[in-house]
């Protein structure tokens, strides 16, 4: 109970979306001030007050001379604020806050922390170093939300975090807020949302949440893909090819997906389709030249498909397409390696392999590649190097050990 101040500081913090208009109700002097009561008008949002008093016993003024001053008082803006709040909540009225504006790359820079500290938590492979950086990781997480409530890429990486975890319902529970707390029109969370559930094994509510990540934004390439994936592996090859489709259509030309087409042309492969198989890679290829991006993932896959196919020259001529587009995606290095090894050119294979896994020494696959063609060429003491080595890169590979 504040029971006698010379000065009274109010500070208002609002949690609610935006500026929100706020009513204290309280007794008629500052010493019944435990009482007051704090009311959101703004989405039932928590309102927080924290009061900061200085008590002098020898000078007890009424709080009307907190709010008047006398003589000695401030006409600054700021106390200014403070004595309209003042004799507002004497008076049992309301009072207009601004929520303090947090200026975007504030945001965006704690974000950044957020996530460095989630990679160097996966990276780390001791264990009391990787549950403290998840935990601070999860800490500034939680901070940005606090900072913007209507960012909603915070809301999306603590539930991914949170979810890897294993805390299934506290992650449902954050994209929930998170849709609520955007209006329902955030892509990124629906899509994360979808994909969690798609993952618990709930098919008909990822559909949902698909559905409405498209709704809020055709154009979200993720949401068409991770639908058209569920519908693929739910055994529906025409559904996903039409949301594949509908999503290479709904993309702006400047903005193609390379992936879009990369699942749309691999689908029609697996239907049987190749020449049209053919016509999405080319047109996906054609389309990614086009805004100068990378389409590394399209040159590999339709490697791949050349291999299937017995076309060893269309095979290479892919392959160092996509080396020249991406001189280090580890894919394209990994794929040719093993095409020339089951070309019998060894020594050709051999170059590909290493030189994949110096540009990509953290990819356990390259290594585990090279381990084998090493074991098969008789050269038994190089491939287990090779394998410590992967399996201190990454132990979870089965194929390492």
């Amino acid at each position: 109970m504040l029971a006698c101040t010379t000065s009274i500081r109010i500070c208002v913090t609002n949690t609610a979306q935006g500026g929100g208009s706020l009513r204290l109700r309280s007794a008629p002097v500052v010493a019944n001030f435990h009482n007051a009561r704090v009311l959101a008008t703004s989405r039932s949002q928590v309102l927080k007050v924290r009061i900061e008093a200085s008590i002098q016993p020898n000078n007890r003024p009424s709080a009307d001379a907190a709010v008047s001053g006398g003589d000695a008082q401030d006409s600054s803006p700021a106390a200014d604020t403070e004595r309209n709040f003042l004799g507002s909540l004497r008076e049992g009225g309301s009072y207009n806050a601004e929520r303090p504006k947090v200026l975007k790359i504030n945001v965006d820079l704690m974000l950044h922390r957020a996530r460095c500290a989630r990679w160097e938590a996966l990276r780390s492979t001791d264990f009391r170093a990787r549950k403290a950086l998840l935990q601070t990781s999860e800490s500034r997480f939680r901070k940005c939300i606090e900072m913007d409530p209507q960012d909603g890429r915070a809301y999306v990486g603590l539930a991914k975090l949170i979810e890897k975890a294993r805390r299934i319902d506290e992650a449902r529970e954050l994209y929930d807020q998170g849709s609520k707390a955007v209006g329902g029109d955030n892509a990124f969370i629906w899509q994360a949302w979808a994909t969690l559930e798609e993952k618990q094994g709930n098919t008909a509510r990822a559909r949902t949440l698909f559905d409405a990540a498209t709704a809020a934004d055709k154009t979200h390439a993720a949401a068409w893909h991770g639908w058209g994936m569920l519908e693929k592996r739910a055994g529906n090859p025409t559904r996903a090819r039409q949301l594949f489709l509908r999503g290479v259509q709904s993309m702006p030309p400047d903005r193609p997906n390379e992936y879009l087409y990369q699942s749309l042309a691999v689908l029609a492969a697996e239907m049987g389709r190749v020449e049209e198989a053919r016509l999405y890679f080319r047109q996906g290829t054609d389309a990614m030249i086009g805004v100068n991006r990378s389409a590394a993932a399209l040159w590999q896959a339709w490697g791949v498909l050349e291999v299937n196919e017995g076309n060893a020259a269309e095979v290479r001529r892919l392959f160092d397409l996509g080396l020249k587009d991406a001189p280090k995606n580890r894919f394209i290095w990994l794929a040719w390696g093993v095409f020339e090894q089951a070309q019998d050119n060894l020594e050709r294979a051999r170059y590909l392999l290493s030189t994949g896994s110096k540009l990509n020494p953290r990819d356990p696959a390259l290594l585990q590649a090279w381990a084998r063609l090493e074991a098969g060429s008789g050269d038994t003491a190089k491939a287990r190097r090779l394998f410590k080595r992967g399996l201190k890169v990454d132990a979870s590979p089965q194929p390492l050990w």
